[in-house]
C-alpha cells in the first residue's frame, strides 16, 4: 500500500524540526572531542612520565590535592583523581606496573570511606566512563551498559554546562584541567569558609551517601591484591592516612573506624606499612582548605615528610 502524501510531510516536518537540536548535539560533541577532560589530561602526563617515576601516589582527592609529588627527591607522580576508589586505583596500579619501568614506591592513601565506596551507581557512577576513555579500565558492575553518558560527552557534562561551556569557547575548567608533568593540580581547590559545625556534618553526610559496608569484602581483597601485586614485582608499596580537621574526624563512626583500623592493623602485621596521619598534630585548621583537604603549602609539607620516612637517602 503506498504511503499517504500527508503521512510523507509529517515525517519530512518531523525531520526538519530533528535537524536543529541533532545538528547541535554533532557540534558540542566535536568540540568535546577536542578539549580533553581532566582524566584525558591525567593520562597524557601519566604516559610522559612513566618511563623516568620512580614513585607513584594512588587514592581519592585526599591524595590528589594532599600529596605534592614535587616534593619527593625521586621523580613521583600523582595519579590520584577526585572520587577514585580502589576499582580504578588497582587498575592503575596494573598499568603503571607494566608500563613504569623504574617504579620502586607505590603510595595509597586510605581515607575513611575507601574500603566502603564504589563508583558503581548513578549519577555518580557516570564518571567511570572517563576512566575507558583516558585509559581504557572498564567501569565497575553494576551501571547500566545504556545510559547516553556512556557514548555522549555532552550528556555526560549536561546540556546547560555544554552552552555555557560554548559561551567561552570550550576552555577547560582549570580545577580539573590544569595538570602539570607530574600530575599535580596548577589550581587548587578555593577555601571553603562554612562554619566548620555546618560543614563537618555536611561532608559526613556526603560520604555516607555514597558508603556501603556490602563492599567490604571486594575492597579488602582488592587491596590485599593490590599489595601482593607490588611485592611480586619488587615495588614497596605504602598505605597513608591523609590529615583531617578534629571537627569531621570526631564525627566520624566509631565502629566503622575501629573496623577500618582493625583491618589495616592486620595488613601491618603482614608487612605491609601504614602511616596514620588523621589526627597528627603537625597539620591545624589553618592547613585545610576544608575539612578534609590540605592547601598547598600543606601537601607540599606531606610530602616532604612521605620523603623522609619513605625514600632512602
Amino acid at each position: 500500500m503506498p504511503t499517504s502524501r500527508p503521512l510523507l510531510r509529517f515525517l519530512a516536518k518531523l525531520l526538519l524540526a530533528a535537524l536543529p537540536p541533532l545538528g547541535l548535539l554533532g557540534y558540542l560533541e566535536l568540540q568535546h572531542a577536542r578539549h580533553p577532560e581532566g582524566l584525558d589530561a591525567k593520562a597524557l602526563a601519566w604516559q610522559a612520565a612513566a618511563p623516568q617515576a620512580r614513585i607513584l601516589i594512588l587514592g581519592s582527592s585526599h591524595a590528589w590535592y594532599g600529596i605534592d609529588p614535587s616534593a619527593f627527591s625521586q621523580p613521583a607522580f600523582n595519579l590520584a583523581y577526585v572520587s577514585q576508589t580502589l576499582h580504578f586505583d588497582s587498575a592503575l596500579l596494573a598499568l603503571s606496573l607494566a608500563r613504569m619501568p623504574r617504579l620502586s614506591l607505590v603510595i595509597q592513601t586510605v581515607s575513611p570511606f575507601t574500603l566502603e565506596e564504589e563508583l558503581d551507581r548513578l549519577p555518580e557512577g557516570a564518571r567511570s566512563w572517563s576512566y575507558r576513555r583516558a585509559f581504557g579500565i572498564p567501569p565497575p558492575p553494576g551501571l547500566p551498559g545504556l545510559d547516553s553518558r556512556r557514548f555522549s560527552r555532552t550528556m555526560f557534562v549536561g546540556n546547560w554546562r555544554s552552552l555555557r561551556l560554548a559561551t567561552r569557547g570550550f576552555r577547560p575548567d582549570p580545577r580539573q584541567i590544569g595538570i602539570q608533568a607530574d600530575g599535580w593540580l596548577d589550581h587548587h581547590p578555593d577555601p571553603d569558609l562554612t562554619d566548620p559545625s555546618v560543614l563537618a556534618p555536611r561532608r559526613l553526610s556526603e560520604w555516607r551517601s555514597s558508603m556501603d559496608t556490602a563492599r567490604l569484602p571486594v575492597q579488602r581483597a582488592r587491596l590485599r591484591r593490590m599489595l601482593q601485586a607490588c611485592r611480586t614485582r619488587g615495588v614497596r608499596m605504602v598505605l597513608v592516612t591523609t590529615p583531617l580537621r578534629q571537627e569531621l574526624s570526631k564525627g566520624l563512626d566509631p565502629a566503622a573506624r575501629a573496623a577500618t583500623r582493625t583491618f589495616l592493623d592486620s595488613l601491618v602485621r603482614e608487612g605491609t606499612t601504614w602511616i596514620d596521619l588523621e589526627s597528627s598534630p603537625r597539620w591545624g585548621a589553618a592547613d585545610f582548605v576544608d575539612m578534609d583537604h590540605l592547601n598547598r603549602a600543606a601537601a607540599r609539607r606531606l610530602g616532604l615528610v612521605l620523603d623522609s620516612l619513605l625514600v632512602p637517602r
